[in-house]
């Protein structure tokens, strides 16, 4: 007999993502970096340009926003924005991988549900192949 944990870890690992959730989770996880950069840039400019910007040129809360807050956060800002897209790509193949009703991630998850070790390493060496590949062709053409 199969006690009620057991029933619910099987339905856990029996969900399949659909591809617009895939999509949603894949586009959700480039916000926080992009944040957490412009907010340490934005906590880290010197007081002194504040209270300059503030007190000897009169800027107003947009003032201050456009001429001080903006071109001093902007470098973080691209850098944020190049670790949010590369941890949305990240996690976008990830999910579609594991939601994949065809291919090579249906290849991997078919292997995990019926227990064929073989064929799931197949799979993931195809995905290492393919990069491989991809990789040696990019720096071919450098």
């Amino acid at each position: 007999m199969i006690s009620s944990e057991n029933k619910l870890l099987q339905k856990v690992w029996q969900v399949k993502l659909k591809a617009k959730d895939c999509d949603y989770y894949g586009s959700t996880q480039g916000i926080i970096p992009i944040f957490l950069n412009t907010l340490h840039r934005i906590a880290a400019i010197d007081p002194k340009l504040k209270e300059v910007a503030y007190t000897t040129y009169g800027l107003s809360p947009w003032g201050m926003m456009t001429r001080v807050y903006l071109p001093s956060a902007t470098p973080s800002i691209f850098v944020g924005m190049r670790l949010g897209l590369s941890y949305c790509w990240r996690s976008l193949v990830a999910a579609k991988l594991l939601g994949a009703s065809k291919g090579i991630g249906y290849l991997i998850q078919e292997g995990r549900e019926m227990a064929q070790t073989d064929l799931m390493l197949v799979g993931v060496f195809l995905i290492g192949l393919i990069g491989l590949i991809a990789m040696k062709k990019k720096i071919l053409n450098s």
